[in-house]
């Protein structure tokens, strides 16, 4: 279910930059400028306050049904050998989502959409 806080870097994807484990929490590195390095729980990083949007049933959920897929993929992809040639189809749809999941590229859209009669 959506809620306030809206994952804009999705969290299996900063599980890859993990740094340690601790009661099934996962936590990286954090680095902000003028601040210094802190390590704290994926939970927390890449968040921000209704990023996609405030209706319940909305982007933010089908984002998360999506994504369920590509985690599997991602893990998958990081189990494989550096030597290993990838020939997976979803990656290619898996990048594109990644691009139409951002935040510049739904606010063009909306400003081409929104500019026509």
């Amino acid at each position: 279910m959506s809620g306030i806080r809206q994952h804009f870097l999705s969290r299996f994807l900063q599980k890859g930059f993990a740094s340690k484990t601790q009661n099934g929490s996962i936590f990286t590195w954090f680095c902000q400028k003028g601040s210094e390095p802190k390590e704290i729980s994926i939970n927390d990083i890449g968040v921000s306050k209704y990023f996609y949007g405030k209706e319940e049933d909305g982007l933010d959920n089908k984002i998360t049904l999506v994504e369920n897929d590509y985690s599997v993929l991602v893990d998958n992809l990081r189990a494989i050998s550096n030597n290993c040639e990838v020939r997976e189809e979803k990656l290619f749809e898996f990048l594109a989502h990644l691009n139409f999941k951002s935040r510049y590229f739904r606010e063009s859209i909306i400003g081409e959409l929104g500019g026509r009669s």
